[in-house]
């Protein structure tokens, strides 16, 4: 399709740095979603601690408590523009760990770029985007002067010191993958 003349062409996007939170009870699920992560979207380069999963009780109801939480980063950088198949694989996993109708593990994908870690949901609210299909952009953290800056509707484990301390080691992985590139 040609665009108008006074349209100039569009630069791509810069590829991205895919993440994903999973929430678990049972570290078996952990390892099962972790591997089906990876051949999906080939190896993983850094993981970070698992963490108690206590900064909030809505997943309590559908998969119990003492629930933990750990989050991976893909070494492969992606096309920002397949985000939200990503959501869509990760959905189907929670779907295919699920028991009686209840999910055993929560799989949320992010990506990073240099400014922001955005992550993919299905619930609207006033400050996501709508990328189509049901699935909806969320800004979670931007970098400011050299660290992550959280807003008013950040998930409160996302400003703990173990995610942001492993969010700028995958920042500073993303950054030397970008100037090879270059």
């Amino acid at each position: 399709m040609d665009s108008p003349e006074y349209i100039r062409p569009v630069k791509p996007a810069a590829p991205v740095k895919y993440l994903t939170a999973i929430t678990f009870k049972d570290s078996k699920r952990l390892v099962e979603a972790t591997a089906a992560l990876e051949s999906q979207y080939g190896e993983i380069d850094h993981v970070s601690p698992v963490y108690m999963f206590d900064y909030s009780n809505y997943y309590e109801d559908e998969m119990g408590s003492g629930l933990q939480k750990q989050l991976v980063s893909f070494r492969d950088l992606q096309k920002i523009e397949d985000f939200v198949k990503l959501k869509f694989f990760n959905m189907e996993l929670e779907f295919e760990y699920s028991r009686a109708g209840k999910r055993q593990v929560n799989i949320d994908p992010a990506y990073l770029e240099l400014a922001k870690l955005v992550v993919a949901t299905t619930k609207n609210y006033d400050h996501r985007v709508y990328l189509g299909h049901g699935i909806y952009a969320d800004v979670q953290l931007r970098f400011r002067n050299d660290q992550f800056v959280a807003n008013d509707w950040t998930y409160r484990d996302y400003q703990s010191p173990v995610v942001l301390d492993f969010l700028k080691i995958v920042r500073a992985t993303y950054f030397r993958q970008l100037k090879r590139r270059t």
